[in-house]
């Protein structure tokens, strides 16, 4: 009871002495120097407890007295710097920017550039507020804050309340992102591996196998995978799986090997290696990662080679703000896998004595002049491959369950203390996001412990909907809207109901460029309260009690027609009932057994009518005779009709399955529709075709088979044999040697390109469209002549004007 009348007592002297903080830190009205010891019972925090800052990034910074102290301040000054005094003369950013959360016990400094203060004396244990890293190449940026408890009780810039924040370093392509012990993510995503292949006689021309045609790499195999387990890893022994791969190529054990450890394993990467001609081509493989699998490891054989491979272990995906990488380029390089001595790429086997760590090879390892990679100079190696990974697709999940912890966290030395309280929502209107803290009872326990101590979450700010203001925001011309449909039909027959009207992008690629990351949300969809007149008689109560109406309506579906008059369906489902999982409403592959099941069944769908632009009915008007040329496209949708275009390599109209979307305009109902404009266009490719026949004087009666072995595959030296199974006779050819001269090598030659196509429209009769040209093969390669390009056609963007 005495402690606390003094603790009073001092808050009062200090409320009632005139104190004030100048920016060099030393705080005006004390009667005591700055206390040098015990100055632990206050600190800065920075959210996520970073050891360098991303330029750009939002962190929240914390002053607080240490947990388990009752400590309390009554007047403090956090300021930041820029480590270059030059900087912050020079620029007002280049500390980035500070925001406050108004929540009354902070302000800005009226005297001090980029510091923060209190609003008044009461005393307090903790403030916050928002800091906006600055843009990249600003520099290391410093925090140090001053807090008074009384007139002679104050602390300044010691301990840990001072904190230095340097840049990241950006990663290179040659080097890996840090690893995460946990991805605070809430989302999955699915990403496309692309694997180039680099080595060549020309990249790494030092003792290239002589036998280039044996040159490949090796079927591609990989997972994603959690921070606890790797399949290889720089360092380590090798299994026998990797050996297999590594010798012989052979990825059945490591499959089983990965398989094996399917609890640590989300998706199992698999794709098809690259070899001669092509081995400096592509392969590509998808995959998924979520917040527990977010590191990905890939491998592949380098043959010939005693035991090396190029790969990545341990890639992580997940970054520190809590969203997945959108791409990233990454430089492999060769392992030794440690498994066998041999030193060139075609040594003979030579199994090591004891298997060795897999280790990188270098200008100096092997450090032995037969070695391939051997340089005395230290010249730093090119690639022999490299990795491209693009993320595809965000899965959006809850974020109300928190990541599974590693079991291994469970025993006592590993207790936490409770979750602290959330913290206000980052911003003051909108949404914005909030944290949650938990600490280790032990400190030691940080070091061997992995459990999650910070949780993310989405809030929204008391002031739902933020002011405008003045800085517009700029627009994308990707992402310009088109105008509204009418208004649909009301969903009740009868009392209340809805209508809905919606409008799409112009663009029909700029969904998800422009439908996220943008302070303005566009608005897509509006609905409408309607009432019919008419009076329900026949509705059916609800049972009370039951929670139909909580459930949030999905979004209306597209209308089911393209043109004229079709229909919209939008569906909900009690929260009692869990007989549908997808969000949009129930199959329609099934019956509707399930919405009969459901206690809310009159509230589950609403349909209206829905009223798109009038269709065509001008069948005067013909398309362009230039469609003909364009390839099949059966489209992007999984429908199934039947549909007819002009195939050009036969010269003639053929059926073919459409999808029922996209596609292009070489695509008819009817045969005879096909016929009737293609006819010119079929006429114009037997001109062309009698015009190559022209070329030659002589004609051929009876049959010549050519038995022609590749041998760049499969090294038969009996390529190119004829076996004449008949008389030939030769017009105006009167010699054997005449013979002989027919059958010199012959190389293919080409047309010039046509003139480019005027405009031809994707979809619609304007906006994006394409043109196209071709050439065709005027004379035929024969005799082992050098051979004709397969590409007989260039396309191009294009766009229509639309008469705006």
């Amino acid at each position: 009871m005495l402690g606390e009348l003094l603790l009073i007592l001092i808050f009062q002297a200090a409320s009632s002495t005139n104190i004030g903080l100048r920016c060099d830190m030393i705080p005006e009205g004390v009667t005591a120097p700055k206390c040098t010891e015990d100055f632990s019972r206050y600190k800065i925090d920075i959210s996520g407890n970073p050891e360098s800052y991303v330029p750009g990034e939002q962190y929240t910074v914390f002053l607080r007295a240490v947990e388990g102290q009752n400590n309390k301040f009554s007047h403090f000054i956090i300021s930041v710097l820029n480590e270059n005094p030059e900087k912050n003369i020079a620029s007002d950013t280049s500390i980035g920017s500070l925001q406050l959360y108004g929540d009354a016990l902070t302000k800005f400094s009226d005297t001090c550039q980029h510091a923060v203060v209190e609003t008044d004396n009461q005393p307090k244990a903790e403030i916050q507020f928002l800091w906006v890293a600055p843009a990249k190449n600003s520099g290391c940026i410093k925090f140090k804050a001053t807090v008074v408890e009384s007139v002679d009780i104050w602390y300044s810039e010691d301990g840990d309340l001072s904190k230095i924040l340097c840049e990241e370093a950006p990663d290179t392509d040659d080097t890996q992102p840090k690893i995460l012990k946990n991805c605070c993510t809430c989302d999955e995503a699915k990403y496309e591996v692309t694997f180039e292949g680099l080595w060549s006689r020309n990249t790494h021309p030092k003792d290239f196998p002589t036998g280039s045609k044996i040159t490949r790499f090796s079927d591609i195999i990989g997972a994603s995978h959690t921070v606890n387990y790797s399949f290889w890893n720089y360092g380590d022994l090798a299994s026998e799986g990797l050996q297999q791969l590594a010798e012989l190529g052979n990825t059945r054990l490591l499959e089983s090997e990965l398989k094996a450890k399917s609890d640590h394993i989300r998706t199992i990467i698999k794709a098809r290696g690259v070899s001669f001609p092509n081995i400096t081509g592509k392969t590509f493989a998808v995959f998924r990662v979520d917040n527990k699998h977010h590191l990905m490891s890939i491998v592949s054989m380098i043959d010939p080679s005693p035991d090396w491979i190029v790969g990545v272990s341990g890639l992580e995906l997940c970054m520190r703000n809590c969203s997945w990488i959108e791409s990233k380029v990454f430089n492999l390089y060769p392992w030794d896998i440690g498994t066998d001595d041999g030193i060139t790429y075609l040594s003979v086997n030579q199994p090591a004595a004891a298997r060795q760590p897999i280790r990188k090879l270098k200008y100096d390892f092997p450090d032995d002049p037969r070695s391939p990679f051997y340089d005395p100079t230290g010249a730093s190696m090119k690639p022999f491959a490299r990795l491209k990974l693009t993320r595809q697709r965000l899965y959006e999940k809850s974020c109300d369950f928190s990541p599974n912890e590693d079991p291994d966290d469970s025993n006592s030395n590993c207790e936490t203390t409770d979750w602290s309280p959330w913290s206000p929502c980052s911003v003051t209107c909108g949404r914005g996001v909030k944290y949650k803290q938990r600490r280790y009872k032990s400190e030691e326990s940080k070091y061997i412990c992995h459990k999650k101590l910070t949780e993310r979450a989405t809030c929204e700010a008391a002031q739902k909907y933020c002011p405008q203001i003045r800085r517009k925001e700029v627009e994308d011309p990707l992402c310009e809207l088109g105008v509204w449909s009418p208004w649909s039909s009301c969903s009740a027959t009868c009392g209340k109901g809805t209508k809905t009207r919606d409008r799409k992008f112009k663009n029909r690629y700029a969904a998800k460029r422009c439908g996220f990351g943008r302070t303005r949300q566009l608005i897509l969809q509006q609905n409408l309260e309607c009432w019919v007149e008419e009076k329900c008689s026949d509705y059916e109560e609800i049972e009370e009690g039951l929670d139909c109406a909580e459930r949030p309506w999905t979004d209306w579906s597209p209308c089911s027609a393209t043109c004229d008059k079709g229909f919209k369906e939008r569906y909900k489902l009690s929260l009692k009932f869990t007989g549908h999982e997808a969000i949009y409403g129930p199959s329609r592959g099934k019956d509707n057994q399930d919405i009969e099941d459901d206690p809310c069944e009159k509230r589950i769908r609403e349909t209206v009518e829905c009223f798109e632009r009038p269709c065509q009915k001008d069948t005067n008007k013909q398309p362009n005779v230039a469609v003909c040329s364009l390839p099949k496209d059966v489209g992007a949708c999984k429908s199934n009709i039947d549909r007819w275009y002009f195939d050009t390599a036969k010269g003639r109209c053929e059926i073919f399955s459409f999808s029922g979307c996209e596609g292009n305009q070489n695509n008819f109902n009817t045969l005879e529709l096909c016929q009737t404009l293609c006819t010119k266009y079929q006429r114009e490719l037997i001109a062309n075709s009698s015009q190559k026949h022209q070329t030659f004087d002589g004609s051929i009666s009876g049959v010549i088979s050519y038995n022609i072995q590749n041998d760049a595959t499969t090294g038969n030296n009996n390529c190119g044999t004829i076996h004449l199974n008949s008389t030939i006779k030769y017009k105006n050819l009167n010699s054997i040697s005449a013979y002989t001269d027919y059958m010199d090598k012959v190389d293919c030659v080409m047309s010039k390109w046509t003139d480019w196509t005027q405009c031809l429209p994707l979809d619609n009769d304007c906006g994006p469209g394409f043109k196209v040209k071709h050439r065709y093969v005027q004379v035929q390669a024969r005799n082992g002549g050098a051979p004709c390009s397969k590409r007989l056609m260039k396309k191009k963007k294009c766009n229509l004007d639309c008469g705006k």
